[in-house]
């Protein structure tokens, strides 16, 4: 199958764009799974900061109870109205967070009854202190009935907050290992890149500037008048037809030369054929060739015109001298 030169471009090239599109697309999928995690840690710390917002609003109720009971003054309710109205809306936010996660989402159903029993021990108490005064509140206070609702409530955060610092650790154990592999991948990647399309750039160099360097060479000792020089290129591309015309021109011109060199020789039998129409040099030696020939035809005609000329002049002589002789012996007889 025959490669042309920008055809080995491209398929050269082409290769590279191909790696670096696998790359980028395996690097996307390591960047997704970077971010996927991510968003899990932030996830996470998300559920960590509702719960401990659940613990602070309880803390607040708690706070405002006491100092109303403590007091009887309305303006102590104030930690009490803000945690009790925060309360429910940061537990719910914590539900909606872990609802992919069953074992929190039953430690949250197992919280609200102890949440709503603690709340409305919290209720009891302020009414009983604003309408029967402190020991009435106090008496209830001291029967421990909110405060085991507390500690359950608080035994099942904790629990929670283990289990979202355990998902924690695994999380961003995970998000580094995928910020290591995307790493990697982009590293090792660029360098499998950067080594093809170097190996790809050194192969098609090399190919053609040796190729062309060849020929220049060859090109150059014509131009010296140095015929004998033959090139060889077997790659089947355009630097393989070049290789072929030039070697074919070598051979012509060799030819050329040895028409030259008979005729330099005074060989006019030697024969010179214009391989085209548009062979001038072939042309040219034909046309000389024949043009010789005539000339020195005509050349031998006049020679041989000569030859004869002279052959008959020296019969006239002779027989001149004959004749003269015959005259002088008749002049003698007749003296």
């Amino acid at each position: 199958m025959r490669f042309n030169i920008s055809a080995k471009l491209y398929a050269g090239f082409g290769a590279a764009v191909v790696i670096l599109l696998l790359i980028s697309a395996v690097s996307f999928n390591g960047v997704q799974n970077l971010v996927a995690n991510s968003n899990d840690v932030d996830h996470t710390h998300e559920v960590l900061e509702g719960l401990e917002s659940v613990i602070s609003d309880l803390k607040d109720a708690e706070t405002g109870q006491r100092g109303f009971l403590i007091t009887g003054a309305e303006r102590y309710l104030e930690p009490y109205t803000a945690g009790l109205a925060a309360l429910q809306g940061h537990i719910d936010t914590v539900a909606a967070l872990t609802s992919d996660n069953p074992r929190q989402q039953a430690r949250i159903a197992a919280m609200q009854p102890w949440v709503d029993e603690k709340l409305a021990e919290l209720h009891d108490t302020i009414e009983l202190r604003r309408n029967e005064g402190f020991e009435a509140a106090r008496t209830v206070v001291l029967t421990d009935a909110g405060k085991e609702s507390a500690d359950q409530i608080r035994v099942i955060i904790a629990e929670m907050i283990e289990e979202e610092r355990e998902l924690l650790v695994v999380r961003a154990a995970a998000t580094a290992s995928a910020a290591s592999t995307v790493k990697n991948i982009i590293l090792i990647g660029s360098v499998i890149a950067l080594v093809v399309v170097a190996g790809v750039a050194f192969y098609l160099s090399r190919a053609i500037a040796g190729g062309i360097s060849k020929v220049s060479s060859g090109m150059q000792k014509i131009a010296v008048g140095e015929l004998d020089e033959q090139v060889s290129i077997t790659s089947n591309d355009e630097l393989g037809d070049m290789s072929i015309a030039y070697n074919e021109m070598q051979e012509y011109l060799s030819q050329t030369a040895a028409v030259a060199n008979a005729i330099a020789n005074g060989d006019l039998t030697i024969e010179s054929k214009p391989r085209s129409d548009k062979d001038v040099l072939g042309t040219a030696f034909s046309t000389m060739l024949v043009k010789l020939r005539g000339v020195i035809g005509g050349a031998l005609d006049s020679a041989n015109t000569l030859a004869t000329a002279k052959d008959q002049l020296a019969t006239t002589a002779d027989q001149a001298g004959k004749a003269t002789q015959e005259i002088a012996r008749t002049v003698g007889q007749v003296a």
